[in-house]
């Protein structure tokens, strides 16, 4: 999509991509060296995606449930790849004006909220000394491991 902003790019002459597109569109002459000024989107999604990855470092520990982080990023990155594709002109629409990409998205953010709303998960918190009796139960039975008795053996 073109801009009139400071940091909008202009891509060199090519047979794809931004100047193709307005060369098609009739916005370019045949001997235009590069293409008008576009959006950035490859630097807003990298800033985008570091953004989300900070913003998923911080949550982490104060998640409440075993997977909250995973199905949030698959709502906040759905939601801003779906923003960031309106900014993208090189790829053609599909149904309802939307591009493939955004449908896609579109079912990452159902999916990642319905899993949200609906999925049961375990508390991040295990119950007290949990991992400590499973521990220590193994080593009760490690007689059995030197006898060939237990529950592996077959006995």
């Amino acid at each position: 999509m073109r801009t009139n902003l400071p940091w909008g790019v202009c891509y060199p002459r090519s047979g794809w991509g931004a100047y193709r597109q307005q060369l098609d569109a009739g916005l370019l002459s045949s001997s235009a060296k590069v293409s008008l000024p576009v959006h950035p989107v490859q630097l807003y999604e990298t800033l985008f995606l570091w953004g989300l990855a900070v913003l998923l470092l911080w949550a982490y520990p104060r998640r409440k449930r075993h997977g909250d982080i995973f199905l949030g990023y698959l709502v906040i990155y759905g939601l801003g790849r779906f923003l960031l594709e309106t900014l993208r002109g090189d790829e053609p629409r599909h149904v309802f004006g939307l591009t493939a990409t955004q449908g896609i998205c579109m079912a990452m953010v159902a999916g990642g909220l319905a899993a949200l709303a609906w999925w049961p998960r375990q508390s991040v918190s295990p119950e007290p000394n949990s991992t400590v009796q499973a521990v220590a139960g193994a080593s009760d039975d490690s007689s059995a491991a030197v006898t060939g008795t237990g529950p592996l053996s077959g006995e």
